[in-house]
C-alpha cells in the first residue's frame, strides 16, 4: 500500500465530505484495494468510507486500528452497525493477525475487545478519563501485533532463506517489510513509538541493500529481529 498522504489527512484540508470520498476512493482504485459497495438499504460502507475522510487516516493496517479506537471514542453507533463493519476486509485481516499472536500474548484479543467494551461504555456514562485509558489500552496491545509480527517475518524469511525455500522467504520478507514500516505508527503505554521514522528507514534500507532480499542472510535478519525486540520489549517469537 502506497504510504502517499492524502490530501484530507492535512489538518488544515479544505475539501468537502464528498471531494474527500472521492480522493478516498480513487486512492483505494490507486493501490489496488477492492472497492466495496453498500448493500440495498445499507449505508454501512459508506459511512466506513467516511470516516477515514473525517479522521484523516489512510487503510494500513495501523491506521485502520486508530481509525477503529477514535471511532468508538468520538462517536455515536448502534451494535447492529458495529457487527456490519466488523466484517469489513480490513478488520477481517486485523483479526487474522491477532490471532497469529496469541500463542505469544495469550488473552490479547479479549484484552483488546473488553477495552473496547469499556471504552464505549464510558462515552455513553461521559466518563473520559476512563475513555481515554481504554483507548490507550487498544493502542498499546493492537501495537503488539505490529511487533511481534516485524521480528516474526524477519526470523521466518531467514530460516527458509537458509532452507533453500526461495519464494517463501521472500513472501516473509515481504510481510516484514510492511510491519517494519508500521513500526513509526505504534504506540507503547507511554505513547510513544516502538521505532522512530528514522530507525524504521534505516532498517529498511539495511534490509534492501545491495540486490535486497537475495542479499540478506538469516544472520543479518535474526540480528535486524534481535533489534526489534529490543524496541518493543516483546518477548523473542519463534
Amino acid at each position: 500500500m502506497s504510504m502517499i498522504k492524502l490530501s484530507f489527512q492535512d489538518q488544515s484540508c479544505d475539501l468537502t465530505l464528498e471531494e474527500g470520498l472521492e480522493e478516498y476512493r480513487a486512492y483505494l482504485q490507486a493501490n489496488g484495494k477492492k472497492q466495496l459497495i453498500d448493500k440495498p438499504d445499507s449505508t454501512i460502507i459508506r459511512d466506513h468510507d467516511a470516516t477515514h475522510v473525517i479522521f484523516g487516516l489512510d487503510t494500513s493496517i495501523e491506521q485502520e486500528s486508530l481509525l477503529d479506537s477514535w471511532v468508538l471514542r468520538g462517536c455515536h453507533w448502534k451494535f447492529q452497525e458495529l457487527f456490519a463493519y466488523s466484517k469489513l476486509p480490513e478488520l477481517k485481516e486485523l483479526n487474522k493477525y491477532l490471532k497469529k499472536v496469541e500463542s505469544d500474548e495469550p488473552g490479547i484479543s479479549k484484552k483488546i475487545y473488553d477495552a473496547f467494551a469499556l471504552g464505549r461504555a464510558a462515552i455513553v456514562s461521559k466518563n473520559y478519563t476512563l475513555r481515554d485509558q481504554q483507548a490507550k489500552i487498544v493502542k498499546s496491545e493492537l501495537s503488539k501485533v505490529i511487533g511481534y509480527k516485524a521480528a516474526y517475518y524477519l526470523r521466518s524469511g531467514g530460516a527458509k532463506k537458509t532452507a533453500g525455500k526461495t519464494a517463501d522467504a521472500f513472501h516473509a520478507l515481504s510481510e516484514g517489510y510492511g510491519f517494519i514500516l508500521s513500526l513509526q505508527f505504534t504506540q507503547n503505554q507511554d505513547g510513544v513509538p516502538y521505532m522512530s521514522n528514522t530507525e524504521v528507514n534505516a532498517m529498511l534500507s539495511e534490509l534492501m541493500a545491495g540486490n535486497g532480499l537475495w542479499d540478506r542472510t538469516e544472520a543479518e535478519l535474526e540480528e535486524m529481529a534481535t533489534e526489534i525486540d529490543a524496541a518493543t520489549l516483546l518477548p523473542k517469537t519463534n
